[in-house]
């Protein structure tokens, strides 16, 4: 299995959205998230691949 790294940085709607429908995807880990006066801005997620 590798890992395929994806940074993420975009509105606080938008980075929500993307969280939303991915997180649904069990080979998908949101590794961290930066939240500021209530708005997602970054999100850092992983995905792994099966080799």
């Amino acid at each position: 299995m590798s890992r395929l790294s994806i940074g993420f940085i975009g509105t606080g709607r938008i980075a929500q959205a993307l969280i939303s429908g991915l997180s649904h995807d069990p080979n998908m880990v949101i590794c961290g998230y930066d939240k500021s006066h209530d708005a997602l801005h970054s999100v850092a997620l992983q995905y792994n691949v099966q080799a």
